[in-house]
């Protein structure tokens, strides 16, 4: 977490800095630099005596075993944190600006006006404006920051530039600064956004911005249905057009009005000609169920289901504009009743829907689409059609969630229900909650809803906007039940609170997950933990400059649950701030010790770094009990860890035992290199010693020559072999491998005389499959599908009678899975 000390508008200004001498500034992150920030340091001190450390160690390890302080701890802070405490701002994304209605994402006020300057302007371009742009943020942050609502970009940006043309410029950069400022300001002034500031609302104002997007989506399904519905009743008024008198009964005095010849030619022929008195009862019947859908889309609002008092406390009502709020003192049970009731009832307009295209399209055949429609149920709907529903949200603690509405928060999850839950864990308790299970578990109620495996999953808080916005924006529109896991401040103040919840959430004490099962098919897939610092490890590390007396040099602090833990101000008592006079090597640091041996910590205390307000650190020892609530944390991000596929057991086993048996075969391929080496020494060491011997017998003879004689077997000079190629059984030479024929088809295929005419391929894909005249599937057309739709419907055939064949779209995306699928069906 960078830190970035804010000063007013005013104070800016105090210092000249229009002077022309000052070089120009190239980049963005040059135009401000934060203030260098202080190097915490150490202070050494002189031993005491052996029988004062003694003294003093006995105090400090009662402390550790029963929490009782014997000393004075308060105005110390975790080291990592302090700074953030004692003046210096975090640097965060608020005001968080919402750039278009359908966004999934987003970006802090901050970048999205640096972004649209870096578009109007080259780098050498409005060098002053480019100065002036952290003032602009710091008078736009300073307008939101005890606001509870969003606001309207335009009009506070207007605002605030209206404080920029207030300075007084001298010289020949007056006119150039209001040229340049009037053309950002005209950029500006045409975007249609939202900012959304740091306040105990924010999760709601986040949640308000994407009902509004779920409502434009439903604006659109209901247009399309008023045009289906509008197509029905020109069929029906084309066919009554042969009997006048029955035209002028059902349609009034607009018959005079209604040009026949032209109605019917704005619908398919065939659709028109000869519609029998059933056909014409059925397009009746479901005009009529689209009537009662377009007044049911109409009426029914999105709503969120909250008890009063909690409603009251978070400021609901004010909040969310875009739903209502029905208060109750069972909001998991309401939302769940109503939720069932509608699917029904919806599940009968998407019904009325699917037979209008098929009619109007002339491809309803009631052999076929008869039964299926008279048995149509919400489990045939699509995904797409499912998120059209209106939303019902719960607002609960997860307290009462995990206990008084755990029966109907299961029955969601367990039914499927596309009911979306918004658990909130209060930042206030959640220290405290640790404590009175302190040796014991927390109950985690993400984990209970990812053992139902359906679910769309979201742990984590509003300290990172863009990461719960995007989670809202999946979420809402999921076919299935949706959790969020929040953690979340009641009373918010802007820097204790928000240090808060980065200490909760980015040191393990409260992590961020995301479970989506939209997005893949097996169940590791579904689990991003990365938004977390340094995923792979316990804790995130840091190395923190210390100064001392012997000079500078760097500490590795981690950031571990227990500086949670410390930041409450009753908490600071479950530590002791030690007199660095008693030092000892019996103070452990906490990452060492909650990684020890249990046998090497007889005698042992844990510490962390503390900080005051003159930037002086200090070892703390920590309580056992608190120490108990860190390895529960820990225990459970190793769970996240798991799931997440990061630092797996199971892997790194793997990895652990392929590891061993190639050192295995290197070392007996090294054996036996080495002894054939060995070998092949000693045998030119034997010929080297006979040739030897010969030349010394012929020097004996007087010889005239070294040379050998010829009936010796032996060159006359020796050759060295090379070494012999030593062929073993752990590696055997490969025969060439024969290529297979391909039997495989290139396109889809059906074992037509095996179809059980269930509907699956021709309700599905109707373009691709049809029935013969035995009511069994064979394909009409191949072309009319993507791979990964016939794949798909191959897959749910119960008869394993269609063959996907091979992709026909060398192009389409995610053939590489696909194509693995598809081999089982082929």
């Amino acid at each position: 977490m960078k830190g970035e000390k804010e000063i007013s508008f005013t104070e800016f200004f105090k210092e000249d800095i229009f002077k022309n001498e000052e070089p120009a500034i190239e980049t963005v992150e040059d135009i401000r630099k934060p203030e260098k920030a202080i190097i915490p340091h150490l202070s050494e001190s002189v031993p005491a005596s052996e029988n004062e450390t003694r003294e003093y160690w006995k105090k400090l390890r009662t402390f550790f075993l029963t929490g009782e302080n014997f000393s004075e701890n308060r105005g110390f802070s975790p080291a990592l944190l302090a700074p953030y405490l004692n003046g210096q701002a975090p640097e965060m994304d608020y005001p968080f600006c919402i750039t278009s209605p359908k966004s999934k994402y987003g970006l802090s006020v901050k970048n999205f006006l640096f972004g649209i300057f870096n578009d109007l302007f080259a780098e050498n371009e409005a060098i002053l404006l480019r100065k002036l742009l952290p003032n602009l943020v710091n008078i736009i942050r300073g307008r939101l920051s005890s606001g509870t609502t969003s606001s309207d970009f335009g009009i506070v940006v207007m605002e605030a530039i209206s404080e920029l043309k207030k300075i007084e410029i001298k010289g020949d950069e007056a006119s150039q600064f209001r040229e340049q400022l009037v053309k950002y300001q005209m950029a500006l002034q045409n975007i249609s956004s939202t900012l959304i500031p740091f306040a105990h609302t924010t999760l709601f104002l986040l949640l308000n911005e994407q009902i509004r997007v779920c409502k434009a989506d439903r604006q659109v399904f209901l247009d399309l249905l008023k045009k289906k519905m509008l197509s029905l009743q020109e069929m029906l008024m084309v066919e009554d057009e042969k009997n006048p008198e029955k035209s002028s009964s059902q349609f009034g005095i607009g018959m005079g009005m209604i040009q026949f010849d032209k109605l019917s030619g704005m619908i398919p022929p065939s659709a028109t000609k000869g519609l029998s008195e059933d056909r014409m009862k059925r397009i009746a019947d479901c005009v009529e169920r689209l009537k009662k859908a377009e007044s049911f889309i109409l009426n029914q609002s999105d709503t969120v289901y909250v008890s009063a008092d909690f409603s009251s406390r978070l400021g609901l009502r004010t909040a969310l504009t875009n739903a209502s709020v029905e208060e109750t003192e069972t909001p998991c049970k309401l939302a769940l009743a109503k939720c069932q009731k509608q699917r029904s009832e919806f599940a009968s307009f998407i019904a009325a829907l699917r037979i209008a295209e098929l009619e109007i399209s002339d491809k309803y055949d009631e052999q076929i689409h008869g039964q299926y429609f008279r048995t149509f149920t919400y489990e045939r709907m699509s995904e797409e059609e499912i998120s059209i529903m209106p939303l019902h949200i719960v607002v609960d603690m997860a307290s009462q969630l995990m206990t008084t509405s755990l029966s109907q928060f299961s029955e969601v999850l367990s039914g499927n229900f596309p009911v979306k839950i918004i658990s909130l864990n209060a930042l206030e308790d959640l220290s405290q909650t640790s404590h009175a299970s302190a040796g014991g578990y927390r109950q985690e109620i993400a984990s209970l809803a990812i053992s139902y495996r359906s679910p769309y999953i979201f742990q984590g808080s509003y300290d990172t906007p863009l990461l719960l916005n995007q989670s809202y924006a999946e979420g809402l529109v999921s076919s299935t039940p949706a959790v969020w896991n929040v953690l979340y401040a009641i009373q918010t103040d802007t820097t204790l609170h928000y240090v808060s919840l980065y200490a909760a959430i980015e040191g393990r004490y409260f992590p961020r997950f995301t479970y989506n099962p939209s997005i893949g098919e097996r169940l590791g897939s579904r689990f991003d933990i990365n938004q977390n610092p340094q995923p792979e490890k316990l804790m995130p590390v840091h190395d923190l400059e210390v100064k001392s007396e012997s000079g500078t040099n760097k500490i590795r602090i981690a950031l571990s649950p227990l500086d949670f833990e410390l930041l409450s101000v009753s908490n600071t008592l479950s530590m002791e701030v030690l007199d660095a006079a008693h030092d000892t090597d019996d103070l452990m640091y906490i990452t060492d010790y909650l990684n020890a041996a249990h046998e090497n910590l007889i005698g042992k205390i844990p510490f962390i770094w503390v900080s005051d307000a003159n930037a002086r650190l200090y070892k703390a020892a920590v309580a056992f009990r608190n120490v108990s609530v860190c390895k529960e944390r820990i225990d459970f991000w190793q769970f996240v860890q798991e799931l997440g596929g990061v630092n797996s057991y199971h892997v790194q086993r793997a990895i652990a035992v392929a590891q061993e048996e190639w050192d295995q075969e290197k070392a007996t391929e090294m054996a036996i290199r080495e002894q054939t080496h060995a070998e092949e020494i000693e045998r030119l060491r034997r010929e080297e010693a006979g040739l030897a011997m010969d030349r010394l017998a012929g020097l004996l003879l007087d010889l005239d020559s070294w040379d050998v004689a010829p009936n010796s077997g032996r060159p006359s000079k020796p050759v060295v072999a090379s070494t012999p190629i030593v062929q073993t059984e752990s590696s055997p030479v490969p025969a060439p491998a024969e290529e297979e024929e391909s039997l495989v088809s290139s396109e889809v295929w059906v074992e037509t005389f095996r179809c059980t005419s269930c509907n699956e391929c021709i309700e599905k894909l109707p373009s691709v499959f049809k029935y013969n005249g035995d009511k069994q599937a064979f394909v009409q057309d191949p072309s009319k599908g993507t791979f990964a739709q016939i794949v798909t419907v191959a897959e749910k055939c119960p008869a394993k009678c269609i063959h996907p064949g091979k992709p026909q779209n060398p192009n389409e995306q995610g053939l590489d899975d696909l194509i693995k699928r598809a081999e089982a069906l082929n």
